[in-house]
């Protein structure tokens, strides 16, 4: 299983989205821009919720295009919503990526938190697929990720761009 993070699901979702462009993507049909041999791409909940809500913020009542291509996208199987019930896990996991470090940097977000610990507590995704470079580099979430999968005997999880996939 690979998900997919909110600045991915919304460049797929959302026409108008900067992201297409610099990927490009342009006008071309999200399905079409993405290797074939990946078959479903999942959205774990914290990612949709924030997609949303950044879509309504900058699109105000014209978000409805974005709602039929993510329903478009998932009747075709091309994205699935992932859910989750460990949350216990779920939240442990993302309360330690939000720690510090010793000198009080490299935090990432709650929600990127929320969205690679959904990721790593689910023993069947292989890969989280990203435009966030903090998320692919910081050494600290990577080894805490890598930590709580090997504890639980799960295989690690790859945290990539999203480059990879795109034709």
């Amino acid at each position: 299983m690979r998900y997919i993070d909110t600045c991915c699901l919304m460049m797929f979702i959302n026409e108008h989205d900067v992201f297409r462009k610099y990927y490009g993507l342009g006008k071309k049909k999200a399905e079409n821009c993405v290797i074939r041999n990946i078959s479903c791409l999942s959205i774990p909940i914290p990612a949709l919720g924030e997609a949303l809500h950044k879509i309504r913020e900058k699109t105000g009542d014209k978000w409805e295009y974005s709602l039929k291509e993510m329903n478009r996208l998932m009747s075709m199987g091309f994205l699935n919503i992932t859910y989750r019930r460990d949350y216990y896990d779920i939240f442990g996991l993302a309360k330690e990526l939000c720690m510090p470090d010793e000198d009080g940097r490299n935090v990432i977000s709650g929600m990127d938190a929320l969205i690679a610990a959904t990721a790593a507590v689910d023993s069947d995704c292989t890969t989280l697929y990203t435009t966030d470079s903090k998320l692919i580099s910081d050494m600290r979430l990577n080894d805490v990720l890598k930590n709580w999968r090997e504890e639980h005997g799960v295989p690690p999880l790859k945290i990539t761009d999203l480059s990879s996939i795109i034709k």
